[in-house]
């Protein structure tokens, strides 16, 4: 009896050692989120090019909608987009933490904001969710991948339709078990399991089996955004997310980014992010 009481104790230790240690991650981690935006609202390219990493996956609403060179790469085109349309004074404020997921080296922060900006001077704001995922570094956690949710308004037209049905097809495929997996053009995905930002469909594949989702069916609402420059596309939509996850069910609301391209046979998706309400 008493060697199971100490076992108890020790246990009882450890998980009230380890909670603190956890939670210290998970604010250092949002931590990192709000000063990389810090000096990103300050103008500050230096600081916030120093908390960016290379390597990861970006979406954005503006084209080409991803750059699969990562934060470095996104920043060069954010500031060309900038200049060519006249945008000044960008500021992303944060009104709340949405989610925070550690594993290991990795975070997955997913923050609700208001972006404001003015464009030929006009004031803009715009609502919307900035998910991050980060990796942590010798200098501490710095940011990875990052995917744009916005509600900024619907293009029409028959690309528009197209590339937004693309995507329902799609889906529509996996809930039934028709979708070749090894067949998607998928080049770049964010996900809330680990590691959190996949390279590709077999690198997040391998991931989803891992975790232990049966059952999964997907549903998508009517996009909150969906532009179309050329051939490529921006659709966000919100969705349920039903199933089960190691045998317990699952109801998950939340909303997906993809970016959509043109090919010969038609609009297929090249990368997409999903993030929780």
């Amino acid at each position: 009896m008493f060697r199971k009481l100490f076992a108890a104790a020790v246990a009882s230790l450890m998980v009230f050692a380890t909670a603190p240690a956890f939670a210290s991650a998970k604010s250092d981690a949002v931590a990192a989120v709000k000063l990389a935006l810090k000096y990103a609202n300050a103008g500050d390219d230096a600081k916030f090019g120093a908390m960016m990493l290379p390597g990861g996956i970006v979406i954005d609403e503006f084209a080409p909608f991803r750059w699969s060179d990562g934060l470095p790469g996104w920043a060069v085109a954010y500031a060309a987009y900038n200049t060519q349309n006249g945008v000044t004074q960008p500021k992303t404020t944060v009104v709340k933490v949405k989610r925070v997921l550690i594993e290991g080296d990795r975070a997955y922060v997913s923050v609700g904001v208001i972006y404001s900006y003015k464009e030929q001077g006009k004031p803009r704001k715009e609502t919307g969710i900035d998910l991050f995922v980060l990796a942590k570094t010798a200098e501490g956690w710095r940011i990875l991948s990052f995917a744009w949710f916005s509600k900024a308004g619907v293009d029409t037209g028959p690309n528009a339709d197209a590339a937004a049905q693309a995507v329902r097809d799609e889906l529509d495929g996996f809930n039934t078990g028709k979708t070749d997996m090894s067949k998607l053009a998928w080049e770049g995905v964010i996900d809330e399991f680990p590691a959190y930002s996949f390279a590709g469909v077999a690198d997040w594949g391998a991931g989803f089996a891992k975790e232990g989702q049966t059952d999964t069916h997907l549903a998508l609402g009517t996009p909150d955004h969906l532009s179309v420059n050329g051939d490529a596309a921006y659709v966000a939509f919100p969705a349920l997310i039903t199933g089960k996850v190691k045998g317990k069910p699952i109801h998950e609301k939340g909303h997906f980014a993809f970016v959509v391209v043109k090919t010969a046979e038609g609009w297929k998706s090249k990368s997409w992010a999903w993030t929780l309400d």
